[in-house]
């Protein structure tokens, strides 16, 4: 009688464990399937969060940039003093965000960091005017 119910036991832990690897291959494949939908949206979003800082530290830039060249004759908008700004802008929002989020910096969450502000300022041109959108222009 034990062997009876063992037996039935076994095969019912048989099966399952087959429907579980079944349903996370299934789900895999379906993932691998809709992967390139998943990276192009991802791709969106990280533009939009481009944009949206490059508008940030232009508008900043753009602020400070009057005093700036009135005190010391140094114009934000060359591509040297511009990358620089927007490092610094980018730390210092960075470090203010993960202070009010509770999160301690680590190392890496710094580095990600300055390399978002440099990304902003070496690519300036290129956010501002995007090649690759562009409204009401003829497609070839």
């Amino acid at each position: 009688m034990f062997a009876f119910f063992s037996s039935i036991f076994s095969k019912i832990l048989v099966g399952t464990c087959l429907s579980a690897f079944s349903l996370v291959f299934i789900s895999l494949l379906l993932t691998m399937r809709n992967l390139p939908g998943s990276l192009r949206n991802g791709r969106g979003l990280l533009r939009r969060f481009m944009r949206f800082s490059y508008e940030l530290y232009a508008s900043l830039i753009g602020w400070a940039r009057v005093q700036v060249i009135q005190l010391t004759g140094v114009d934000l908008l060359r591509p040297f003093p511009r990358t620089l700004m927007t490092t610094f802008l980018s730390f210092w929002i960075g470090r203010g965000t993960l202070f009010l989020l509770g999160i301690s910096p680590k190392t890496w969450h710094v580095v990600l960091i300055i390399l978002h502000g440099l990304f902003i300022g070496l690519a300036w041109e290129k956010i501002a005017n995007p090649d690759d959108f562009q409204l009401g222009g003829k497609r070839q």
